[in-house]
């Protein structure tokens, strides 16, 4: 049987990325990229050991329920109690196999558009030289499941599939990460706006099928929906000026700005953003009519818009529309490209950069780095001197590692906001009665207090029991005070 060159080169890019993720994955060690997954790893753990479903928050002061429900976190508990793999394992490699299969998912749907095997390689190609997914994507996360479901999707609805195969991939999606289901239902409606006249010939039928499907996935999804409702009825809040904007509220408000052309630079690199701007300039061609083409192009415009946007970007980080972004772009540029180009050097000259940059994310060591030293050093100082405490922490604070302590994720952060040690014992007081407590001030929120309320390292200073690099550490007995 006779091989493709291009399959070779297809097999030879993955053989690339493995490789460039093992040497990365080995690099980091016993930890993960970002806090995120921290957090799901602590969930599944949980699974493990208690071997049901889990409610709560671990380790909480006051009764926390974990508004996140995932089925990533039992999968995961699965894996390792059948393969006796660490949880922290798999949710080191877990992201490496997602991203395998949503770029096979991409090579298929833009196969099947331009009917060349190169132009699906480019997809997988520019896919693959996304930074951000060759880090933080690289664990095992619920938006892992998203992006790939997403792909099923558009591939589905792409080759006009059965309704119940989309019924079933839709209510799928929305129990690995029902936050992010608005994007498969922008993807819908413009869908059909875009194909309003071919969907239409039969409009009864079409409204039927609308009707039974949107039924049937809101019945199945049920306990999904009742969980997200409230996100997105805060989030429609603070788009009304009701609540304040998360980038008010949140500890790390630097998740929550705009980005510039820069940062969708750095995030894209420039030649996936010349191929984006080359793609769009073949729309005016007869060939570029076809809705597939200008469904993935509206969709790229759109989130890369979003992501400009800080009436948008207060609520809903830059960085996640613009991953988000990455399946469309990864379907669109090569399609696009492929109507004004027919010129196969110039494919094959595009794919070579294209893979010395992506060679060049795999084997860079930026962005992988996984929790801090100081950050492991204050969690280690909590848990072995100071046990049975209740933890209160501003700025980012790995508390899935807490054992004996408590952590209260509730705490009104006001408590960092005072400059008179009355009002902070007050406040502590009125909440915890006589326990001890652990005020942990950590690298992010040490930035964000220097700036808005310095005052409070000297309201706190008598009371400092641990302080490393950028994260100080407060204890404070309230059963002493008077």
């Amino acid at each position: 049987m006779k091989i493709s060159r291009t399959f070779l080169v297809l097999v030879l890019i993955f053989i690339l990325f493995f490789i460039g993720q093992y040497l990365n994955i080995t690099r980091l060690g016993d930890d993960l990229v970002a806090h995120d997954p921290y957090y799901h790893k602590r969930i599944s753990d949980l699974y493990v050991i208690q071997g049901n479903h889990i409610k709560d928050i671990p380790n909480s002061a006051v009764e926390t329920p974990i508004a996140y429900t995932s089925l990533t976190h039992p999968l995961a508990a699965i894996i390792s109690l059948v393969t006796g793999l660490n949880t922290l394992r798999i949710y080191q490699v877990g992201g490496t196999f997602l991203l395998f299969l949503i770029s096979l998912m991409i090579f298929l749907i833009v196969r099947r558009q331009t009917k060349r095997d190169s132009f699906a390689v480019l997809g997988v190609v520019i896919f693959l030289s996304f930074n951000y997914l060759l880090t933080r994507m690289s664990m095992l996360l619920p938006e892992n499941f998203a992006l790939l479901f997403m792909a099923i999707l558009i591939f589905l609805v792409f080759v006009r599939a059965d309704k119940n195969l989309i019924i079933v991939i839709l209510t799928t999606y929305l129990f690995y990460h029902q936050r992010s289901i608005i994007l498969p239902l922008l993807f819908f409606v413009i869908y059909f706006v875009l194909n309003k006249k071919d969907l239409f010939l039969d409009k009864k039928l079409f409204f039927r099928n609308l009707l039974f499907t949107t039924l049937l996935v809101s019945l199945l999804s049920l306990p999904v929906l009742i969980e997200l409702a409230p996100s997105y009825f805060f989030l429609a809040k603070s788009f009304l000026g009701i609540n304040q904007d998360w980038g008010v509220i949140a500890l790390d408000r630097s998740v929550y700005q705009a980005f510039g052309l820069n940062d969708l630079n750095t995030y894209l690199n420039p030649l996936v953003l010349v191929l984006i701007l080359f793609a769009f300039s073949g729309l005016k061609e007869r060939e570029a009519k076809r809705k597939e083409i200008l469904v993935s192009g509206t969709m790229v415009v759109l989130l890369l818009v979003l992501s400009l946007s800080t009436l948008v970007a207060s609520n809903i980080p830059s960085s996640r529309l613009v991953i988000y972004s990455s399946v469309f772009i990864s379907i669109f540029a090569p399609i696009g490209f492929n109507v004004i180009n027919k010129n196969i050097n110039i494919l094959v000259f595009l794919l070579t950069v294209l893979v010395c940059l992506m060679a060049l994310n795999l084997f860079s060591e930026h962005g992988w780095s996984g929790v801090s030293g100081a950050d492991k050093e204050t969690i280690n100082y909590i848990k072995v001197h100071q046990g049975s405490s209740v933890v209160v922490s501003y700025g980012t604070f790995y508390y899935t590692f807490l054992d004996n302590a408590e952590w209260d994720p509730e705490f009104p952060l006001q408590v960092f906001r005072q400059d008179d040690r009355k009002e902070v014992l007050y406040l502590l007081k009125n909440r915890y009665g006589d326990r001890k407590v652990i005020l942990a001030i950590t690298s992010s929120g040490f930035n964000l207090l220097s700036k808005d309320n310095p005052s409070i390292f000297e309201v706190l200073q008598d009371d400092q029991i641990f302080e490393t690099w950028n994260t100080k550490v407060y204890q404070i007995d309230l059963a002493r005070e008077k």
